[in-house]
């Protein structure tokens, strides 16, 4: 790295959070700088650290800054003790009298054999904030898409946040600029959170659905920020709220760091993995201090649970069964990372399950039958299992027995229900109807959905249907998570079923040839007796 050669053009890289040092040269006496990449929740202001005479330097070189005193924005004096005092600093600053004139430029010389990102450079940025005089020279303005601090005196400035961080932001990383820089580029300085659902632990996606009894994993990757080298220490926890219709499985947590294609279990390192219902937290009170493992501002870290859905199972988008996760970080790199926290925006995932409904009817009334029993089966990989279900007719488990499945009654009307699927395809088994009525054939209901695409704010369910036998699909409640179909039964019919007088003319008839049968017999037997 390039050492500074001039304190008039010293470019203080000090990759330091809060705190940043600039020179600034437009026009005689008036000097601005640009800061594009934060968001308008920012306000920056300058404090000058050194003034002087801003002059051109050679050809392709940077303004120079001469004539060089203590700035009206610090307390040179106070500045001067501590840098004498400081373990890092001390023996480069000893030499220096706070009573000679020329001090700020002896300590601006000095400046000129740092390296620019150097750990001596961060050291004095964090001094220099802590005897700041007052107000700002200057503050910033949000202008369309950047900041700009205006009609500053000649000098070189220290730059920090004068707003309250907001919560899902971290203290802008700033830089030590070259006098003819008129722009900073701030980089990205806060982690991102994802959080996806899988019914098979494969193919994680933002939402899915899943039948009463299955175990649905979870994933939380956070990312790290561009700055996390700049931290002493770093705090990173994730805090999940499983609602009430997920059981978390204890023991299930699962802590990774992910280097490319290189995954690392660091769940034995976990400063913090607690589960107090509804709340799961996992992480560490400081990433930095974890032994053996690379951690970087590209490295991801990858938290994995498994719950199971039970009977408290909500149902559609208006009760679907959502996780809400968010990341605790780190905001202030010059502090020891408690105390001073973000946490980002909120992220979801969700587990959506059905409800079956069907209508008994006449075939020819459509007056609703009661009384007419059913058993539900699936095709689970070429086995079938059958549906055990609770008093209130929510899914229980599923059975190898047929004998073992709960029989459904349909009641009130002709109704029954069954709650707690998802979707794919099931049989409905007619196993006793009313008299007089016929056995209808097994249906084979195809339950469809169409959940919102990876990545929106908030899923939801967008599509939900229903077909039997392959017919017509039929679109069910997506609010309330509800696919409905009609059944009929027919009537036993005489034979034949249309036109005629049926079998009544056999039975006459019948019952003729046995009386002439009879008045035969008689008359034989008389003419016998006779001869």
């Amino acid at each position: 790295m390039k050492k500074i050669n001039k304190i008039t053009t010293i470019v203080l890289l000090a990759s330091f959070v809060f705190y940043m040092i600039m020179p600034f040269a437009n026009a005689a006496d008036n000097y601005s700088i640009s800061i594009s990449g934060a968001s308008s929740s920012h306000e920056y202001g300058a404090w000058q650290v050194f003034s002087g005479d801003v002059s051109e330097g050679d050809v392709g070189e940077a303004k120079l800054l001469s004539n060089i005193k203590w700035g009206s924005g610090v307390d040179g004096s106070g500045l001067l003790t501590a840098l004498k005092a400081d373990d890092t600093l001390g023996t480069h600053f000893a030499s220096i009298d706070d009573s000679d004139p020329h001090a700020a430029a002896n300590v601006a010389k000095v400046l000129e054999g740092f390296d620019t990102d150097s750990t001596e450079m961060r050291k004095f940025a964090e001094l220099v904030s802590q005897h700041l005089n007052g107000d700002a020279t200057k503050k910033s303005t949000y202008v369309t898409d950047h900041h700009e601090i205006n009609d500053l005196p000649a000098g070189y400035y220290f730059i920090k946040d004068t707003k309250e961080i907001e919560a899902n932001e971290a203290a802008t990383r700033y830089i030590l600029k070259v006098t003819n820089g008129v722009e900073i580029k701030v980089k990205a300085d806060v982690p991102t959170l994802e959080k996806q659902a899988s019914l098979n632990g494969e193919n994680f996606k933002d939402a899915t659905s899943a039948e009463i009894g299955s175990v649905v994993s979870f994933t939380l990757t956070g990312t790290l920020p561009d700055v996390y080298e700049d931290y002493k220490s770093y705090k990173f926890i994730f805090t999940d709220v499983i609602p009430a219709g997920l059981d978390f499985t204890e023991g299930s947590v699962k802590v990774e760091v992910l280097n490319g294609e290189d995954r690392t279990d660091i769940t034995s390192q976990t400063s913090v993995n607690t589960y107090e219902k509804p709340n799961l937290r996992v992480g560490f009170d400081d990433l930095k201090t974890l032994n053996g493992v690379k951690i970087d501002k590209d490295s991801q870290i990858i938290v994995t649970y498994s719950t199971t859905v039970n009977a408290q199972a909500g149902l559609g988008n208006v009760n679907g069964n959502t996780n809400k996760a968010s990341l605790e970080f780190s905001n202030d790199p010059n502090s020891d990372g408690e105390g001073k926290t973000s946490s980002t925006p909120t992220e979801t995932s969700t587990v959506y399950t059905y409800e079956l409904d069907v209508n008994k009817v006449d075939g020819k009334s459509n007056q609703p039958l009661d009384g007419v029993k059913f058993k539900l089966y699936k095709n689970d990989s070429g086995s079938i299992k059958y549906a055990v279900l609770n008093e209130d007719m929510t899914l229980k488990e599923w059975t190898d027995s047929e004998d073992a499945a709960t029989v459904i009654v349909t009641k009130d009307g002709g109704k029954l229900s069954v709650k707690g699927l998802k979707a794919g395809t099931y049989y409905l088994k007619e196993i006793e109807t009313l008299d007089g009525y016929n056995l209808i054939d097994d249906l084979t209901l195809s339950i469809t959905e169409v959940l919102s695409e990876d990545g929106q704010l908030t899923q939801q369910l967008q599509k939900l249907s229903i077909s039997v036998n392959g017919g017509e699909a039929t679109d069910g409640d997506i609010e309330n998570g509800v696919v409905s179909i009609t059944v009929q039964n027919n009537k036993g019919s005489l034979l034949p079923s249309t036109g005629g007088i049926g079998t009544i003319i056999f039975y006459v008839a019948g019952a003729g040839l046995v009386a002439l049968s009879i008045v035969i017999i008689v008359k034989k037997k008389s003419k016998s007796n006779l001869s």
